[in-house]
């Protein structure tokens, strides 16, 4: 998978913009609030780029089923399953997986 790909697949799957201010100005402590979008674009773009070829290849299966509808996530509480809509690595490298609004 070449970068141009992976830019592609992470342009068509990581969070808005608009999401990552919110997230940001409502829980600061869930993403590094001295981070720009760009800056979290960027640092996604290098984690994918130093993946080997086999993860590249199951974070795109990954990222078309969630493009797909073909992912879910269940809140154990409530039992109630969500629509998988974007994801992103937070400053620890840790690939979050985030649920519609």
């Amino acid at each position: 998978m070449t970068t141009a790909e992976c830019l592609q697949l992470l342009g068509n799957i990581i969070i808005t913009d608009s999401d990552y201010e919110r997230i940001n100005h409502e829980y600061p402590e869930a993403i590094n609030t001295q981070e720009t979008y760009g800056q979290l674009v960027a640092r996604n773009m290098n984690i994918i780029i130093a993946y080997s070829d086999e993860e590249r290849m199951f974070f795109k299966m990954l990222c078309d089923k969630i493009n797909n509808r073909k992912i879910r996530q269940m809140d154990l509480e409530s039992c109630v399953a969500f629509r998988t809509d974007s994801l992103y690595f937070n400053p620890k490298g840790e690939l979050v997986i985030a649920n519609a609004r």
